[in-house]
């Protein structure tokens, strides 16, 4: 299964949301397993249908999600990702995913790859594409096993997802 967090701002899902959705779905495709999309927030069940490319959605709703706290979140999601054990867990590359990625690799002593701008798999293992020294080098890094991405913002059409 590939994981997604969705990005939430103001009780909306911003566009990174959708842009993971669709880097997300072209990996478990290539994984051969289904996408997830885990979405932490205070009553934002009535959305859901606007999440058509995810197999499921995992809400966790609760009023002290309703704003981002970082720790929160964070703890959140590596409670999800442990319970659910993802091949693969997608994150925008913002404040949000930066604070939580680190976090969730740490904890659950995952290979973090940062700056993702393309993903695709070889032998059932995660290769990301990677822009390095302000997008002068391009990168390329091999996850062998469960890893956690950081997906730049831009790197896939939002309206794809």
């Amino acid at each position: 299964m590939v994981l997604v967090v969705a990005e939430i701002e103001n009780g909306e899902f911003k566009d990174s949301t959708y842009e993971l959705i669709k880097s997300g779905k072209d990996l478990a495709t290539g994984l051969g397993t289904n996408l997830k999309l885990l979405v932490l927030g205070s009553g934002m069940a009535d959305k859901m249908g606007q999440l058509g490319m995810v197999d499921e959605v995992i809400l966790v709703d609760d009023p002290s999600l309703a704003n981002f706290v970082s720790d929160v979140w964070a703890g959140v999601v590596a409670k999800v990702a442990e319970e659910k054990n993802p091949k693969a867990v997608l994150l925008s590359y913002s404040t949000y995913g930066i604070d939580i990625s680190a976090y969730l690799a740490g904890t659950l002593g995952l290979t973090h790859i940062g700056y993702c701008t393309q993903l695709s798999v070889e032998a059932g293992n995660v290769v990301a594409n990677s822009l390095m020294y302000g997008g002068k080098l391009i990168a390329t890094s091999t996850g062998d096993g469960p890893v956690v991405l950081s997906m730049q913002p831009g790197s896939a059409n939002a309206d794809d997802g």
